[in-house]
């Protein structure tokens, strides 16, 4: 917008009005300046380590830190995330493997993207080595900055938010309070330093009534999110061995609202083994509990109001769930094997055993996700679940036979409706 270049925008920096450590954090804006501008962000952001010097979780970066999520006016709420670390981690990886590399490990924390590197031709960061930036004090710790219109779509889409029209905003976050999901280095704990929120605001009436026009209707897709539960199986029995578990789930979640993409990502959620995703101090595999793991022989079918959206048995094959995943949601900087548990033993050479990157079983199939275009108004949502169980001696995480959270994120079409100086929110 072109007043950003001339003296009209001022920013503030706001204190939270409520922080607890680890837990949540709220901010007020208290509706003293004319209009606020979408760009709000938290700043100074930070994670404290007990024990070793560490780095972030290697998927969600610094937004691993932010569990739920709400923007608040008065009772209204305006938009919300819930699961938003789960997310934003797959938004992480989901663009070309250069912009890692070049701009988001360093700006937000992750280790993303491979290149081929050295003489045998290994995919490898290419000398990119994340910073040890999770430290003992917030002095000596790497600080970010959190875009908190990732968080809340709404704002994208809106090119101010008048005081007149919005008068208690609040902005709401609940911190991840796992470790695990948290650090690299996770057999300690980590605290969250209390951050800042920047906000960008207008007092010139002049521009904030050339905008107006502007507020009729807001239309956006909010990410909702809905989930269920396939049982453990236990693994180490000889009768675990290709037994077949299926899951016909149906979602309530979405009724009655237009949904556009369907994303599904699968989360470990019960590790009963000792250890569970720590090895040493170490989370293993890749992204800890964060990350979707690919499990045996999985198959999904999508059936929407009745019909199912895919042929036959659904999508039976690894490099079928990426296809539809990458036709959906576009490109991601994934590396070979990302989607799958049935990679042969030469990944080992395929990936580099650099410093900063662990044993190459350690990032197989931790990127699984499934994708797909609904399109539609939801009456019926039924998702339909199948993996085979391995007998597995691992001590840490069986994918295949582990209780497993099944989350469903979905893009739901909302409206914000503007009236003789009042709002609504609706479902379109």
């Amino acid at each position: 917008m072109s007043y950003y270049s001339d003296a009209n925008v001022k920013t503030e920096y706001i204190e939270a009005t409520s922080f607890i450590e680890n837990s949540r954090v709220i901010y007020e804006l208290r509706g003293h300046r004319l209009a606020y501008l979408p760009h709000l962000r938290l700043v100074d952001v930070a994670v404290l380590r007990s024990a070793r010097d560490t780095t972030l979780n290697r998927l969600g970066g610094i937004y691993s830190i932010i569990k739920n999520a709400r923007l608040v006016d008065g009772s209204t709420e305006l938009s919300a995330m819930r699961e938003a670390n789960r997310f934003l981690g797959f938004k992480n990886q989901n663009v070309e493997n250069s912009k890692p590399l070049g701009i988001k490990n360093m700006v937000e924390g992750t280790t993303l993207g491979f290149e081929y590197g050295g003489e045998v031709r290994t995919l490898q960061h290419n000398g990119y080595s994340q910073r040890n930036g999770v430290k003992d004090t917030k002095a000596n710790s790497d600080t970010y900055t959190i875009d908190l219109r990732e968080v809340f779509p709404i704002l994208k889409n809106m090119s101010h938010l008048p005081s007149a029209l919005f008068k208690n905003l609040r902005i709401e976050i609940e911190f991840e309070s796992s470790a695990l999901n948290l650090l690299v280095d996770a057999n300690q704990t980590s605290t969250n330093v209390r951050p800042l929120l920047a906000v960008d605001y207008l007092e010139n009436p002049m521009i904030v009534k050339k905008l107006e026009p502007t507020l009729k209707t807001i239309n956006w897709l909010e990410i909702e999110e809905d989930s269920f539960f396939v049982p453990v199986v236990d693994g180490t029995a000889a009768g675990a061995q290709e037994a077949v578990q299926t899951a016909n789930e149906k979602s309530n979640g979405f009724q009655n609202k237009h949904v556009e993409r369907l994303l599904v990502a699968k989360e470990t959620a019960a590790v009963a083994d000792a250890g569970g995703f720590l090895s040493g101090n170490q989370v293993r595999p890749a992204y800890g509990p964060l990350g979707s793991y690919a499990a045996y022989r999985e198959k999904f079918q999508v059936r929407l109001n009745g019909k199912n959206l895919l042929p036959r048995d659904g999508l039976t094959k690894p490099n079928e769930l990426l296809s539809y995943l990458t036709d959906t949601w576009g490109e991601s900087c994934l590396y070979p094997g990302a989607q799958t548990t049935d990679v042969a033993g030469e990944l080992s050479t395929i990936i580099g055993q650099a410093n900063d990157i662990p044993a190459a079983d350690d990032y197989r199939g931790a990127h699984s996700y499934f994708g797909i275009y609904l399109g539609d108004r939801v009456d019926d949502l039924q998702i339909n679940y199948e993996r085979t169980g391995l007998q597995d001696a691992n001590a840490r995480v069986r994918h295949a036979t582990e209780a497993t959270r099944v989350h469903l994120f979905c893009e739901v079409k909302k409206a914000l409706q503007v009236s003789n100086g009042n709002y609504s929110i609706v479902y379109m």
